[in-house]
């Protein structure tokens, strides 16, 4: 039988079921090992204490929600940017350039009020919605916005609560009753 050693005291002994010669060893062992678990826990509450006041995907989505409620409030009365349906209050934030593309998902001159129809069932009408964006600002925008879209640089979360404070101060000038949420302010 092969000899271990203990833990504790290192002696050598043949109880191949404990890693301790001895119980005063054994519980010496235990107290051991409990102490450390306590420390372990104690650094992972204090990681608990120190992590960020919000997450990367609920910066998205506040970032989105107080996005579309400032183009339904830019565009309140105007048409579908696509189809030129008479403006109801159903009209949506649609967007040129897919959502997907994170530097130009908050772009301005990438969301318009568009109809449902256009911008649900009809995939947001991509081209219909480049001509009208040239002919609202200048020929080539479009163009310049899908080269912004395929940028492969990464938006970092400081942008995105950029974005947020950005559209903030854009509706609370547009007296539009939102509910900012101070974590951001």
């Amino acid at each position: 039988m092969r000899k271990k050693t203990c833990v504790i005291c290192w002696k050598e002994h043949q109880n191949n079921m404990s890693k301790t010669c001895s119980p005063k060893c054994e519980r010496s062992h235990r107290a051991n090992l409990k102490k450390a678990n306590d420390e372990k826990v104690k650094i992972k509450k204090e990681k608990v204490k120190t992590k960020k006041a919000f997450s990367r995907s609920a910066l998205v989505k506040e970032a989105d929600r107080v996005a579309s409620l400032y183009v339904r409030e830019r565009d309140r009365g105007k048409p579908c940017v696509t189809c030129g349906a008479k403006w109801e209050e159903n009209h949506q934030n649609g967007h040129f350039m897919s959502r997907r593309h994170l530097n130009t998902r908050w772009f301005e001159k990438n969301m318009h009020s568009q109809c449902p129809k256009c911008n649900l069932w009809w995939a947001g009408e991509q081209f219909l919605h480049g001509l009208a964006i040239d002919r609202m600002y200048w020929q080539g925008t479009a163009e310049q916005i899908m080269r912004l879209a395929q940028d492969t640089s990464k938006t970092t979360d400081q942008e995105i609560l950029m974005h947020i404070q950005f559209f903030y101060r854009e509706l609370s000038e547009m007296a539009v009753d939102y509910k900012p949420k101070k974590i951001y302010l």
